[in-house]
């Protein structure tokens, strides 16, 4: 770091009465260190700063976390560092109530938000953009943003498309590149199609206990979120589970729309490992699928391993006595 980023730093840490806690989640490959030297100069710098450690999510990045909500995947030095040290203003309670129009216009933000934000040390725009969007997760926490360094994770970047920054992300779906007026994102996410949720912000709700809003959701919109598929069919089993328990209570609000679980999952049935396969076969048995008895016969018989032959035969177990009482 620079002399004039410590300065900085310090001068901060003399505002500050109370302390900060701040996360950090690690990796274990050397992408870890610069994220690490940042960390201990703001334990130099600020007096009382407390530091978090925690491991990352597998696959995951390394990110210094000034809040619940806000995740530095970039190591916030040059322009990046203004902004972040508002971030941490905020957190510590020394921002609260200076922006009351901006904070009404949040408050009517119901719907989970995820915005990345792509930049690099070397953009001369992208601190502008970050100090807009800064407050945005500190005035509703339905907001959540991510801010990743495109030159250091160039595989996330390619991952997401990104050619050249400031680029801004909102639930994978909507783009700005360059210049980001507060407005059009306020508007945006006031305005959004509860169908067009990313993966991501319908695992949020999931994970804050909202399955029957979620399901709510698709039972107002007339229709199954692709979203929502990707979900089912996660990876990681705790997503796959809040899911899992979202599509029953779909089936038992709007059992019309259970059918449109049905046929996405079965098309990326063979791609999916004997885990996801299980879960898969026995979701049909609770939504009540039974339409679905002889493709469940055919996997009972087939050539698969014995826990995905298990999970068909109880899926055929809770179906079979709901067809005889058809």
């Amino acid at each position: 770091m620079r002399p004039g980023e410590i300065e900085a730093i310090h001068a901060f840490g003399k505002t500050i009465q109370n302390g900060v806690r701040i996360g950090l989640h690690l990796t274990h490959d050397a992408a870890v260190d610069p994220f690490l030297e940042f960390v201990h100069e703001l334990e130099e710098g600020i007096p009382g700063a407390e530091i978090d450690r925690t491991e990352a999510d597998p696959g995951g990045l390394p990110a210094i976390v000034p809040a619940e909500g806000l995740q530095f995947h970039a190591v916030p030095v040059g322009g990046e560092l203004s902004p972040f040290l508002e971030a941490l203003a905020w957190a510590a309670g020394l921002r609260q109530g200076s922006d009351p129009e901006l904070e009404q216009a949040l408050k009517g933000v119901e719907l989970p938000a995820f915005l990345k934000l792509y930049v690099t040390p070397q953009c001369p725009f992208c601190p502008a953009v970050l100090k807009t969007i800064i407050p945005l997760p500190f005035l509703n926490p339905q907001v959540h943003l991510a801010v990743i360094d495109g030159e250091r994770f160039q595989e996330a970047a390619a991952s997401d498309s990104v050619k050249s920054v400031p680029t801004l992300i909102l639930d994978d779906r909507l783009r700005w590149t360059g210049t980001v007026k507060r407005e059009e994102i306020l508007a945006i996410l006031l305005e959004r199609d509860p169908a067009t949720l990313s993966a991501d912000s319908l695992a949020g709700m999931l994970g804050d206990g909202r399955a029957k809003e979620v399901a709510a959701l698709m039972q107002q919109s007339g229709a199954v979120f692709p979203a929502f598929i990707e979900l089912l069919l996660h990876p990681q089993w705790p997503r796959r589970l809040a899911a899992m328990v979202a599509a029953e209570e779909l089936a038992a609000m709007a059992p019309e729309l259970a059918p449109q679980l049905v046929e996405p999952l079965w098309t990326r049935f063979e791609a999916l490992d004997d885990a996801r396969k299980g879960d898969m076969l026995y979701l049909l048995g609770e939504l009540g699928a039974v339409s679905e008895i002889p493709r469940l016969k055919a996997v009972a018989a087939g050539p698969y391993e014995d826990a995905v032959k298990e999970a068909a035969e109880e899926a055929l177990e809770m179906l079979e006595p709901q067809r005889g009482e058809g």
